[in-house]
């Protein structure tokens, strides 16, 4: 066992968390069998709870859940041994009872603006009002992300068009160059005696 685990019987008597990615957990490997309508997900098969290498880790308050911050979050029912961390457990068994539907990306980023607006008041004088900005703009992302994805598609695609306008035009500029220095150093031939048309 490592520093800080304590492997016993442990009965928590308050919801469990799990952050997840997919059926995969946000911070581990293998497969979670996910909850289907109001079934909870199957027990997951035993394992010798290890933390950081093998169980079921979860979180035990919200704490740790923006610790170990993840895409999806699921309510999570745990039994067996255990191993405890000081900002998470191992558990022999669990099962996902859950998704929580409110961590979702919308909520996510306005609770990341919610973080960042609370400390904005540490923030430079001449940085306050570029940081606000860049706050406001991530919460209308988050209200309006598929405005927001044509919108980015479209400025995209304006600047792509205006670069391959700009390499065109660069490059005919650079023949144009090419083209004039030629010119410039025929002419120079002419002007010291060395063409050949002036060896004639």
């Amino acid at each position: 066992m490592g520093e800080g685990e304590d492997v016993n019987l442990y009965k928590w008597t308050g919801p469990f968390y799990k952050t997840m990615n997919g059926t995969a957990g946000a911070y581990g490997h293998g497969e979670w069998h996910l909850p289907i309508g109001k079934r909870p997900g199957k027990w997951m098969p035993k394992v010798k709870p290890r933390l950081c290498a093998s169980g079921y880790h979860v979180c035990r308050d919200l704490s740790e859940v923006l610790t170990h911050a993840g895409p999806q979050l699921y309510e999570v029912e745990v039994r067996g041994e255990c191993a405890l961390g000081d900002d998470k457990a191992a558990y022999e068994q669990a099962r996902l009872l859950r998704r929580i539907p409110e961590w979702n990306e919308r909520n996510l980023r306005h609770f990341a603006c919610d973080c960042a607006e609370s400390v904005l008041k540490y923030a430079q004088d001449d940085q306050r009002d570029l940081l606000q900005a860049c706050i406001d703009v991530t919460r209308a992302y988050a209200d309006w992300p598929n405005e927001w994805a044509a919108a980015r598609a479209a400025a995209r695609a304006a600047a792509e068009a205006a670069a391959r306008a700009a390499a065109r035009a660069a490059a005919e500029d650079a023949a144009r160059a090419a083209a004039w220095a030629a010119q410039v150093v025929n002419l120079a031939t002419y002007l010291d005696g060395t063409s050949e048309w002036s060896l004639l």
